[in-house]
């Protein structure tokens, strides 16, 4: 059975949110952008496959930056980062003509999304896990999973269904398409408010550590132990080590005096 207790860590649940809505806009933007580019812009299969570089290849760097910037940095600055460039990403091609050429907004478009992708989806795995209880570590990263299984399934079927009825309506194809990618758009300033809102900083995170490591602590102990704050142990430090120099210097006027 899954234990309903994991879902009582906020930034968890949030992240839940995040991956679901993050899969949403995966595959509405590689959906929709593939229908412009063959559908409305004229390009061949194989056109199309080269005009999806620019979200493949950078990756192979951009996934070990974020990798790299986590531990300095924490996970908020980068989810902020991710999904905002997510959200321009679906944005500058959400705004692309019959007549527009690749390099003024779709190649842009797909370079920024890349980034986003990048930032992102490391991000939000690291920040579900972070307060994950000790043994619970690959229950939490699976209900992630699944939330990200679930987005593009729901995600994709509500946005197909709303394009599909702007085209009826509209009688144009580009004209559904591009609200879909404004969906997409949507959906990743949502995760950019969730971010704000729901996932601590990196200093709060180290916080709740100390706290936790605190009372854990105190239960080991029986509870005779109480909890000692990070502030005033540097003050019980400083003081300890100033009374061993005092100390010190009394045993080397002693010895001088019976010297």
């Amino acid at each position: 059975m899954l234990p309903m207790t994991i879902f009582r860590t906020r930034m968890f649940t949030a992240m839940l949110v995040v991956g679901a809505l993050y899969q949403t806009w995966y595959l509405v933007y590689n959906l929709y952008c593939t229908l412009i580019f063959q559908e409305v812009m004229g390009y061949g299969a194989l056109n199309t496959a080269y005009a999806f570089f620019p979200l493949a290849f950078p990756g192979l760097i951009l996934n070990p930056l974020a990798g790299y910037l986590l531990p300095k940095v924490g996970a908020k600055p980068l989810l902020i980062l991710g999904t905002g460039c997510m959200a321009l990403s679906a944005a500058l091609f959400a705004i692309a003509k019959e007549d527009t050429s690749y390099w003024p907004l779709p190649f842009p478009s797909m370079c920024i999304g890349e980034l986003g992708i990048a930032m992102t989806y490391t991000s939000a795995m690291v920040a579900a896990l972070t307060m994950a209880k000790t043994g619970e570590h690959g229950l939490n990263s699976a209900v992630f999973s699944v939330a990200m299984q679930a987005g593009s399934g729901l995600g994709l079927a509500i946005t197909n269904a709303i394009s599909d009825a702007v085209i009826k309506s509209t009688g144009s194809h580009l004209k559904g398409y591009q609200v879909g990618l404004w969906i997409g758009f949507a959906v990743t300033l949502l995760c950019v408010f969730i971010t704000l809102v729901f996932v601590p900083s990196k200093a709060t995170l180290e916080k709740k550590r100390l706290a936790k490591a605190d009372a854990a602590a105190l239960e080991a102990a029986g509870g005779d132990v109480a909890p000692v704050d990070p502030g005033h142990k540097q003050e019980l430090d400083q003081e300890g080590s100033f009374s061993t120099e005092k100390k010190l210097d009394q045993s080397a006027s002693s010895i001088e005096v019976k010297g």
